[in-house]
């Protein structure tokens, strides 16, 4: 059986096992095991492929293993911006750890069904000062999920699920990849494996093998964000802070890595500045995609989009606001001119079981940093 064979078969016992694995803790798997081979599980095959395929040559040369997890839920609503971030750091110490890469393999969409998408946006959080910059984000990035399509973006930046207008359940397998084994997270055991009945590693099928598809994400970052750690995680990436994912499934092309490991989708830039937005009014990402011509489903829908909005502020809608829109609306989310926002507004994104409210300051602290996306 061919590693792609290998892959698309764990694939299909993970979008089995979701439900499961939904209900278990994040897991951990060794750098010793992902090189090695030696898995326990079809998620931890699906961890290798991954591995094998996008990230070979990408993390750095001190990186310890892969955290793991699936997030499974009624689709349609949103989740609250957050860092991923080693949970229980932050709770003990209030210390601040954030993965190398974050990722998501999307389980579940089509380009016929958008569910709702990840979005990354070019704000970090500063350890030091205890304070996530910029206040309001200037460049975010859509990536609507689509089965066997892989997200690869720096672990350092903040991300969210917006709201959208469909309701089929959406499921995620998220990865990220740690410099250092997050605290309290440890291995799949035999009991685990027997409790939630997960699909051991090996097990054999004639099943045809799927290209794996890694979108490019680009998003923007701020002048003054600290790129000393990612800059050593791959020399040839690109300095000038024009992708989230000069580290990631973008540096893949720029540092030469085998070809055909996996089909790289570039995401089109869309840019909109405050001029085009009237004072106290807004603009919906949907009336801005279909005013520029791109299409959010059906043929020729674009995978995602790499937005800069210089002056505007990216606005979830909740689900409340999605219903009362006229007409069948895709993305949950508008901008907002920055000027017609109250001097005092911090926009924070509220806790995690508030889906989506707010945008532009993540939180550092409570509540599930490290949730799916």
């Amino acid at each position: 059986m061919t590693a792609d064979q290998v892959f698309e078969l764990a694939r299909v016992y993970l979008q089995a096992d979701a439900c499961q694995i939904a209900k278990c803790p994040n897991f951990w798997t060794a750098r010793d095991d992902i090189e090695g081979g030696t898995c326990n599980t079809a998620a931890e095959e699906a961890v290798r492929h991954l591995y094998q395929t996008c990230l070979r040559g990408l993390l750095p040369e001190n990186w310890a293993g892969a955290e793991w997890w699936v997030q499974s839920y009624d689709g349609g609503r949103g989740l609250a911006f957050h860092f991923d971030k080693d949970e229980h750091a932050m709770k003990a110490r209030h210390e601040m750890i954030t993965p190398v890469f974050s990722s998501v393999l999307y389980l579940t969409g089509s380009d016929g069904l958008r569910q709702s998408p990840t979005v990354i946006v070019n704000q970090r959080y500063n350890r030091e000062e205890q304070y996530a910059y910029p206040d309001h984000p200037d460049h975010s990035t859509l990536v609507f999920p689509a089965a066997n399509c892989y997200c690869l973006f720096d672990g350092g930046l903040g991300h969210g699920v917006l709201d959208c207008g469909h309701n089929e359940v959406r499921t995620t397998f998220l990865v990220n990849w740690w410099a250092q084994q997050p605290e309290a997270v440890q291995r799949v055991s035999e009991e685990d494996i027997v409790r939630f009945q997960l699909t051991r590693a090996g097990a054999s099928s004639s099943l045809d093998s799927e290209e794996l598809t890694a979108v490019e994400v680009a998003c923007a970052t701020s002048d003054d964000d600290d790129n000393e750690a990612t800059s050593s995680r791959s020399s040839s990436s690109s300095r000038d802070g024009s992708r989230c994912c000069s580290f990631a499934s973008g540096a893949c092309c720029e540092t030469g890595m085998e070809q055909g490991v996996a089909a790289r989708v570039p995401l089109p830039s869309v840019t909109v500045c405050e001029q085009e937005v009237e004072v106290d009014g807004f603009l919906t990402l949907d009336d801005l995609l279909q005013d520029r011509g791109l299409a959010l489903s059906g043929v020729g829908a674009v995978p995602g989009i790499a937005l800069s909005h210089p002056g505007l502020v990216l606005f979830p809608l909740e689900g409340s606001q999605l219903r009362a829109s006229a007409g069948e609306v895709q993305i949950g989310a508008a901008l907002v001119p920055l000027s017609s926002l109250p001097e005092d507004s911090g926009c924070s994104s509220g806790s995690d079981e508030d889906e989506g409210e707010g945008v532009a300051r993540l939180r550092s602290g409570e509540g599930s940093g490290a949730a799916a996306v």
